[in-house]
């Protein structure tokens, strides 16, 4: 139905311009037409034994599949933290845009899918303490008029001439149409895979993303000459989403992470998975 979508927009990405107005207006449509569901994840019934962690397995380094095993820094963390719990971890894939719904219903315990912070998102969950600071990124094909692109103001006198691919439903796709929608054109894209093949077929010429990803995709398409450029074009924070009541989790999730800064293990787990992690500091 469109209001959720509209709910997911103003909820979701932190457009903090309409958030708090369009709140009322989303509780009077939540009584009246109640909760609209698309396609669910397969179900896993809550169990003390297992950790239920809600993954969208399309965002490398951080957490995609490998054959038939779900991997990357956010998966090994999943793994570590659930071990730290007692428990056995079970990923749960879940779109991206479900993310937050299901954890709110109740069908994952933790979103470890690369999620960064926002005000918005703090609306309907929890975070545990940042893990990881980034930021969004701009990878282009390497071609002689992107040369010059180096810094933010040469990015924005060129974005006007430029098409511009951003991913559905991440922090990119509101920073573009917030701060870059004079652009000569913004494509949305459904995964980071089919933004990079727009950019091997020239259809965009740059995409903004998150500077995890990346590196990887400078990393992964060498052969096709993508590169990034090297700057920040936001401060963003990840985090593992929670839901409101469950003050155990967040409470275990956080001493946790506390034990793996301290320790280096959270320092070895990023570095393993994630290329030139000098780059994002």
């Amino acid at each position: 139905m469109k209001w959720k979508r509209v709910k997911k927009q103003m909820l979701r990405h932190g457009n903090k311009r309409w958030i708090w107005g369009a709140a009322a207006i989303l509780v009077i449509m939540f009584t009246v037409a109640g909760c609209a569901t698309g396609n669910k994840p397969a179900q896993v019934a809550p169990d003390e034994g297992i950790l239920r962690v809600g993954v969208s397995t399309n965002y490398p380094p951080l957490i995609y599949m490998s054959g038939e095993e779900v991997v990357g820094a956010e998966a090994d963390l999943a793994r570590e933290l659930a071990a730290y719990l007692g428990k056995k971890p079970v990923f749960v894939e879940v779109n991206w845009e479900d993310q937050i719904d299901q954890l709110v219903a109740g069908e994952t315990d933790i979103v470890m899918a690369g999620m960064s912070v926002t005000s918005a998102r703090l609306y309907e969950i929890n975070f545990s303490k940042a893990y990881f600071k980034t930021g969004q990124m701009v990878l282009v094909s390497n071609r002689p008029q992107f040369q010059h692109l180096t810094n933010y103001p040469a990015l924005r006198a060129q974005v006007v001439a430029m098409n511009v691919g951003v991913v559905k439903g991440t922090t990119g796709e509101i920073y573009v149409m917030e701060a870059l929608n004079m652009a000569n054109s913004i494509k949305r894209y459904a995964t980071s895979a089919e933004a990079v093949k727009g950019l091997k077929t020239h259809k965009i010429d740059m995409l903004v993303y998150d500077g995890v990803a990346v590196l990887m995709l400078e990393k992964t398409n060498q052969k096709y000459g993508m590169k990034k450029i090297p700057l920040f074009l936001t401060d963003e924070y990840l985090a593992w989403g929670v839901r409101k009541n469950d003050d155990a989790l967040l409470n275990s999730a956080n001493d946790f992470l506390d034990e793996i800064k301290g320790n280096g293990k959270l320092k070895e787990i990023l570095s393993r998975w994630i290329p030139n992690l000098s780059d994002l500091k």
